[in-house]
């Protein structure tokens, strides 16, 4: 039997129901699962069970005495590296054969050891050594020793075989009178103790581990979902109705990264625009005649000039007009061709379409020769770089909410 100092739990367990109140208890008490991990076992004096094959003859846990007669017992709990011991025996008495009971955990996966050869070496008033290799069962050991003087013993414990290990600080006190035993025992009595067997511990699922203190915050939990910054993504679409032109390198795909400004692929405008095939018509006319008003400004400019009737600056004037307007009669004449379809198709008779930022492209709707309408979107990215996590917090449970607190956050099927 494995002692903690767990506190009874009261009204959640009566002699009737003993069990249902115990898991009832586990599952609905954060604090005394705590204090279950921090210790092998619990003890509760209603619990009964059934040991005859699960010790060595005459070992009742429920008997006065725990099983040893009116001998008192006494128990200790220490770990190693790679091992949990849990050892009973009775109180030492000089001349009187001391039985210890040995519970032996494996750390790596809290289960009982299976086989192995144990040997306990006390030193005090006169040296003590006992080994065993017999397992009385999975787990269970017993050596004996019989203590010749009264005193303080200290040592450890030897494990031999396949996985072996020491267990140190093993204290063990003789006297040299039964009644001192009996009272060094009744003076440590811990009562009000939960049962929890070693037995019953390696039968389910569990792992102890050393309480620590800290200060347990309230914590709000609430579904969110993974977004990113308004300047984090970008959705590149069609500006004009026409037929998707493919780069020489293809179309990217899903996943590929891309950065600002880098050709995605080029719309031709389809040649049934009428509405912007004329628009562009109108301006190649208003253009020319620009750009004919503009020649005779110029001429008329110089004439001046010469006889001095204006400054330099109005001749200056006067020429910049026409290099205005001969740039204005190429734009509105490649307007027509980009809207008429009549270019053999090069960049300058089609819309390029780049992409706006650094990122990496998460849809992809275009394929080659597509025709597209204003407002199709063809491509969208997004940049990684920087994401945000949107939760929604009910009103209620806003005010709980303190800024000199970090947050925490899990992704559905990931652990971490």
């Amino acid at each position: 039997m494995n002692r903690v100092t767990c506190p009874k739990i009261g009204e959640g367990i009566t002699p009737e129901t003993p069990d249902r109140g115990l898991f009832t208890y586990f599952s609905t008490s954060l604090l005394m699962v705590a204090l279950l991990a921090s210790a092998p076992g619990c003890k509760n004096e209603e619990v009964r069970h059934d040991h005859s094959t699960e010790h060595p003859s005459g070992h009742d846990h429920h008997e006065e005495g725990h099983g040893h007669g009116d001998v008192p017992m006494v128990s200790m709990t220490l770990w190693s590296d790679r091992f949990e011991l849990f050892a009973e025996h009775p109180a030492g008495v000089v001349g009187h054969t001391m039985s210890f009971l040995i519970h032996l955990t494996t750390l790596d996966d809290f289960r009982a050891l299976e086989q192995g050869s144990l040997t306990l070496e006390l030193e005090g008033p006169a040296p003590l050594r006992g080994e065993t290799s017999t397992v009385l069962r999975p787990g269970i050991f017993q050596i004996q020793v019989t203590p010749k003087a009264p005193g303080s013993y200290h040592g450890q414990l030897r494990i031999a075989g396949e996985a072996g290990g020491v267990i140190k600080n093993i204290e063990v006190q003789v006297f040299d009178d039964e009644n001192k035993a009996a009272q060094s025992v009744s003076d440590h009595e811990e009562h009000g103790l939960i049962v929890f067997l070693k037995e019953q511990q390696w039968g389910v699922p569990f792992e102890t581990a050393f309480a620590e203190s800290g200060t347990v915050v309230s914590s709000v939990q609430v579904a969110g979902r993974v977004d990113t910054p308004p300047d984090g993504r970008a959705v590149v679409g069609a500006s004009v109705t026409g037929r998707l032109v493919v780069p020489s390198g293809g179309l990217v795909r899903p996943g590929t990264t891309v950065h600002k400004g880098q050709l995605l692929a080029a719309l031709m405008p389809a040649p049934s625009s009428p509405e912007a095939a004329a628009l562009s018509g109108l301006a190649v006319v208003e253009a020319k005649a620009r750009a004919s008003a503009a020649r005779t400004a110029l001429q008329r400019a110089k004439r001046l000039f010469r006889n001095q009737a204006i400054s330099k600056r109005e001749l200056e004037d006067a020429r910049r007009e026409i290099r205005v307007a001969r740039e204005s009669v190429r734009a509105a004449r490649r307007a027509v061709e980009f809207y008429s379809g009549a270019s053999g198709g090069g960049d300058e008779a089609t819309w390029q379409l780049t992409s706006p930022i650094d990122g990496t492209v998460v849809a992809v709707q275009a394929t080659p020769g597509q025709t597209v309408s204003p407002g199709d979107t063809l491509f969208e990215i997004i940049d990684t770089r920087v994401l945000w996590i949107v939760a929604r917090v009910p009103e209620q449970e806003a005010a709980r909410l303190r800024t000199d607190r970090n947050a925490s956050y899990r992704v559905a099927g990931l652990d971490g």
